[in-house]
């Protein structure tokens, strides 16, 4: 989803450590510590594609293999993408509606481009880690 949205990766590893089975490094998109003073589109913006980029994971291991995900695997994730969405929309009613938009847009997405998502993740497969 990062190179789909025009973000650059910057590592992403397959391989575990003490606090994870993985992750996926990528450049920063916001700056600043507080973008919910910066309520521009531009800056809403950054913050779909952040919340889209949480939701991809998941998402893509749903679509792979449905019966092989756990809610665990991915609470960073989805903790990500609703503080995305609190700062974007104006009521957790509004927030709960952005995100069910986002995890549609997110899953056609992959779904339309999955040959894609699979070609990376066997060479992810094949050499563990990509910077």
């Amino acid at each position: 989803m990062c190179r789909l949205s025009g973000i650059r990766l910057n590592k992403v590893t397959i391989a575990s450590d003490e606090n994870t089975t993985g992750s996926c490094g990528y450049e920063k998109m916001i700056r600043g510590k507080y973008p919910e003073t910066d309520n521009s589109d531009r800056m809403r913006l950054k913050l779909e594609k952040r919340a889209m980029i949480a939701l991809a994971g998941p998402i893509a291991q749903k679509l792979f293999n449905p019966r092989s995900f756990r809610n665990y695997h991915a609470s960073a994730d989805f903790k990500a993408a609703v503080d995305m969405a609190l700062l974007v929309n104006g009521s957790a009613k509004q927030a709960e509606a952005w995100l069910k938009w986002l995890e549609i847009c997110t899953r056609e997405t992959l779904q339309a481009r999955w040959s894609i998502v699979e070609g990376f993740a066997e060479e992810l497969l094949r050499t563990t880690t990509l910077n």
